[in-house]
This record gives C-alpha cells, structure tokens and sequence, in this order.
C-alpha cells in the first residue's frame, strides 16, 4: 500500500503548476522540489517525497501527527524553508541524481523525443552546468512567482475524500494548450528499438490523442480501450496493457504494451492489432459496452484510495479531466457511444518502441 493510503496517518500535498520552458535555468524546477523537499527534516518520521515534470512539481509529506504537517505546510508556503543551506543540499541531491540516474534518464529523453517528434525539447531532471549558478534567489522567486498566478494547491487530510484543508482550484485551464487535431496520412509508422533487438521482450504502441474535457468523452475512450483489450485477446490471444501517458498539456498518448512474439516480426504484430480494430463489427461493440459497463460499476462501488481521488484532482486541475462518478457511468446509455474512431489506430501514423 502506497503511503499515501494510509489511513492511521496525515498527508500534506503540493501540486504546483509550473511550464519548466519557462525557467530560467534547465532544472530549477527540480532544485526547487528538492528544497521544499527539506521540511521533511523537522521531524524524522516525517516521510516527504516528491517528484517534477514537465508541468507540475508534486510533494508529499505524511505524519502521524497533523501539528508537523501544519509547520511544514508554513515553512514552505511562507518560503522559510529556502535558505542558503537547504538550496545547497538540493542542488547536491539533484546533481548525484543526474549522475546516478543517466543512463535511464537519456532513454527516457530519447524516447521522449522520438515519441512527441521533437516538440518536447526541454527535460525536468536538469543540467548539472546550470544548477551550478542557481541561486537561492531564483528559488524564491520561482515560489513567489507561482504564488502570485495561483498555480499552488494544498491539500491536508487523513482520508482525501473528506479534506481537512484544501485551496480552491481555478475554473481556467492554467497552462495553454494549442492542440490541433489532424491527423496525418503522409507520414508512416516509426520504429524505436531502445535495447538490442535479440534482447527486446515487450512493444509498446502509441497514437496521440485529441485533449477531452467531457464526462462523455473520457467515458467513451475507457470504452473504446476496453474493446481493443479485449478484441485482441479473443482474436489473437494477445493481452494487452492499455494506459495514458501524458508528456505535456498538449503530448497526450495512449500506450499499448504487449509481449513480443518470437514467432512475428514487430511489423506483423502492429499489423494484428490494426486488423483486429479494424474487424470489430457492431454487435460485437454492443456485446463489449454492457460487459464494460458491468466491469466499471463493479470496479466503481469499492471504496476510493487516497492515491487515486488525488490523482483525480490532480488532472481536473492540469489537463481539465473531469472526475467520472458512478452516477455518470450508469446513465452513460449505448445511444451515446457514437461510432468507434477506428481510423486513430487503422489509419493513423503509430510510434512504435521495442524494449
């Protein structure tokens, strides 16, 4: 069970809504969640820990008491917590992470790029050149500065369901998009082998996604993924994993992961999956809707983890997703479906990595 799910403990969150092309050195976002990251020290069971991306930096500290998570929660909103020292020991921590973590992290990069064309250029870990001249006054006016926009969110509680504090988040998307939806004929799909291919075992399958801000919509993706699941176990015995990645407000994918078939070659197997898209017929579809249906009421009724309702939050405030109930889901009726958009896996251009 993750920490945060925890339910004998009480939790500090910060979501902090940040573009990282906008710093002014490549990392200070990363050094910034390193120093805030310091509060944790007041006390030594109190666990924080914490992440930063594209477009957001996230903390979380837990503590059996809630007077330690207050304090924490004024060190960091006041900024006390941005000194000399604590700045230098994030730095320190960010740059061994840099080195420790290399190799990873320029395959993710690559990746990255490969997957998004290039349109991603600017990456959260850092350049260890550029923290070396990050000041502690940059800290301070990277945390001013997202305070004055209102790009903070603080959330305290024990259970996430019945916040103890939370800040109001803004109605308006915070980041821009400018996403147009086309899709491409011209261009083929594109292979990346990220290992050796004599040691390749999985293939993961991209195709980027239109941004979707209607309860309907999110519900009809889930449904439209449910069927490419289970087509293609029936058609060919392939079992799938199927998740989002979100690289950027406007970089949204979804992912399919499956197990290499020494048997096919990665082009056949793409191939597979187009056919059995392609060959999904309307009774079949109407069969897939009321099984997918029973699969999310059931799924729906148990008791929501702390880790998934803030997760919820978390993308209505970043990527404007609606938060999907069990009342919406039940009075989502087959009429609504529309017809299946096949055309963004038959027609479409895929990006394909081999791993």
């Amino acid at each position: 069970m993750a920490l945060i799910d925890q339910l004998d403990k009480y939790h500090l969150c910060y979501l902090i809504v940040n573009d990282i092309t906008d710093d002014h050195f490549d990392g200070l976002s990363h050094v910034v969640e390193h120093t805030l990251l310091t509060a944790s020290s007041i006390e030594v069971k109190s666990a924080g820990r914490g992440y930063t991306c594209a477009n957001h930096v996230w903390l979380c500290f837990s503590n059996e008491k809630i007077d330690v998570l207050t304090e924490i929660d004024r060190l960091i909103f006041t900024g006390e917590i941005i000194t000399q020292e604590n700045v230098d020991i994030a730095k320190s921590q960010v740059k061994d992470e840099i080195m420790r973590l290399q190799g990873q992290t320029d395959k993710n990069n690559r990746m990255i790029h490969f997957i998004t064309e290039g349109r991603i250029e600017k990456f959260s870990m850092g350049d260890v050149e550029q923290i070396n001249q990050i000041q502690v006054t940059d800290v301070r006016t990277w945390l001013e500065e997202n305070k004055k926009c209102c790009h903070i969110f603080r959330f305290l509680f024990k259970d996430a369901k019945s916040m103890i504090f939370t800040s109001v988040a803004s109605k308006n998307q915070i980041i821009e998009s400018s996403y147009s939806d086309s899709m491409s004929d011209a261009l083929k799909d594109a292979y990346l082998y990220v290992d050796s291919p004599y040691e390749a075992q999985y293939i993961h399958v991209y195709f980027r996604i239109p941004i979707l801000r209607s309860k309907d919509d999110i519900i009809r993706k889930a449904f439209y993924e449910f069927c490419i699941h289970r087509k293609l176990s029936e058609s060919f015995g392939i079992e799938t994993n199927i998740a989002d990645n979100f690289y950027d407000i406007d970089e949204r994918y979804v992912r399919m992961d499956f197990e290499m078939d020494k048997t096919s070659t990665v082009e056949d197997m793409v191939g597979k999956i187009r056919a059995a898209v392609n060959s999904l017929s309307n009774i079949e579809i109407e069969h897939f809707f009321y099984e997918f249906k029973d699969c999310v009421l059931r799924i729906m009724c148990r008791t929501e983890y702390n880790s998934e309702v803030i997760n919820s939050i978390k993308n209505g405030i970043i990527y404007e997703i609606p938060h999907i109930t069990l009342k919406d889901v039940e009075d989502f009726d087959f009429t609504q479906l529309g017809e299946f958009p096949k055309e963004r896996i038959t027609l479409s251009p895929l990006k394909v990595i081999i791993s």
